[in-house]
């Protein structure tokens, strides 16, 4: 079980997520297979009382604009010694909201997301290990996207490697585990379109925190958790 608080400022929009993650496990003797599902609150709006209106009219559009809504996901996980893929869908729901203000338009989330991943885990010295990645982003509304990061890890204690996004951004990625309870991610990039004078960036902090759990190898019952 778990809690995920997500917020993501573009521009005059911002949109806070707040969730609740649930995962059930099966274990067995060469690899897991792992469900979840979540559920939760989004919080949409934009602070349109920034902008710099000149012509006359244009400034009832300078209201903000808010609303709440409902969004919940889930997800497959299949991971083996040193190889690992998954399929999840964490966005089921296109939330529209009514605004507050004059011009009664929409805010909405994106056409729902399906995430494809795949992942491998080669020991390549004593200390060291290669672990590339791959994710593949697919909207209903024809939107694709296709991430690749080539990542390092130290003693399994540290990670680190170049991330791209097709047609969007290249960046870094760093993590680390702080103990053996809270570990660390920081995503950093700037926007491909830098090179025709746009020079957006993006960044992304998370913190993790892993419970103790029983060891166990193999499944004994399917009520296993």
């Amino acid at each position: 079980m778990g809690l995920n608080v997500t917020s993501f400022n573009y521009g005059v929009e911002s949109n806070v997520k707040v969730s609740g993650i649930y995962t059930y496990r099966l274990a067995f003797e060469n690899m897991a297979l792992i469900f979840g599902m979540q559920g939760g609150v989004v919080s949409m709006g934009s602070d349109n009382s920034i902008l710099t209106t000149s012509d006359d009219g244009d400034s009832r559009f300078l209201e903000n604009k808010t609303g709440v809504g409902y969004d919940a996901g889930a997800g497959v996980f299949l991971s083996t010694k040193r190889s690992y893929l998954s399929l999840s869908a964490p966005s089921w729901f296109q939330n529209r909201f009514m605004s507050i203000g004059d011009l009664n338009t929409d805010l909405a989330l994106d056409d729902m997301p399906v995430f494809f991943s795949v992942g491998h885990e080669r020991q390549i010295s004593k200390d060291w290990g290669f672990n590339p990645y791959l994710l593949l982003r697919v909207q209903t509304s024809g939107n694709s996207q296709l991430d690749l990061t080539p990542m390092f890890s130290y003693k399994n204690m540290l990670w680190f490697g170049p991330y791209y996004k097709t047609g969007s951004q290249m960046g870094l990625v760093v993590g680390g585990k702080l103990n053996k309870f809270v570990q660390f991610m920081y995503s950093g990039g700037i926007s491909q379109q830098i090179i025709s004078g746009f020079t957006g960036s993006s960044h992304e902090l998370s913190i993790g925190f892993n419970m103790k759990d029983k060891k166990v190898k193999t499944v004994n019952s399917l009520r296993f958790f």
